[in-house]
């Protein structure tokens, strides 16, 4: 079987996936790239991706990113233009691996079909994929203690999340520091490190 050229770290908000990609992008060679959801959504008009409380806009439908309330906190949806860079940027992480790039992509892909996708058109770049979780005491106390998320929107997410199962690893963020989990991937994997 080929070397794993494309790394897909998933789960919700505030479950260590950034540092994650990071520790593992120093573990590897040069030629792994950093890839990450948030930066694709933050190329959007910031009319239609809205999460500031303070926009006018705030918890209006758009066809971008909003938010919806819900209970304590937010849900976070998708609309048409949302769902299109979502898919447009696993096109775009394809056209990095066919240049000779390898991979770390970060996303937040919660139902089972977004996962399966994933693993079809990245396939023949040999795709490890991870998910990522903590309790929902641990991400709570995390969003809380980041200024840029909606209260109550990654445990909300957390309780939607599908497909947890059909990732090739799970580790338990809260339980396992960033390091160790690093170490057992690049020690247990066949990974393109040339």
């Amino acid at each position: 079987m080929s070397k794993i050229r494309v790394i897909f770290i998933n789960g919700t908000s505030s479950t260590g996936k950034t540092t994650l990609a990071r520790n593992l992008q120093k573990s590897l060679s040069d030629k792994w790239l950093y890839m990450d959801m948030d930066h694709f959504i933050e190329m959007m008009n910031p009319e239609i991706a809205v999460f500031d409380k303070n926009h006018p806009k705030f918890l209006e439908k758009t066809s971008g990113f909003y938010a919806e309330k819900s209970g304590d906190g937010y849900h976070i949806d998708v609309g048409l233009l949302g769902e299109k860079i979502l898919s447009d940027m696993v096109e775009q992480v394809k056209n990095m691996l066919e240049l000779g790039w390898n991979i770390i992509f970060v996303g937040v892909r919660p139902y089972e079909k977004q996962l399966k996708q994933i693993k079809e058109n990245l396939a023949k770049f040999n795709p490890l994929t991870i998910y990522l979780y903590a309790s929902e005491e641990i991400i709570q106390n995390r969003e809380l203690g980041r200024d840029n998320r909606l209260t109550g929107s990654t445990v909300e997410l957390l309780k939607r999340f599908e497909g947890k199962n059909l990732h090739d690893l799970q580790f338990d963020s809260g339980a396992t520091k960033a390091e160790i989990i690093t170490k057992e991937i690049v020690e247990k994997h066949d990974l393109d490190n040339n």
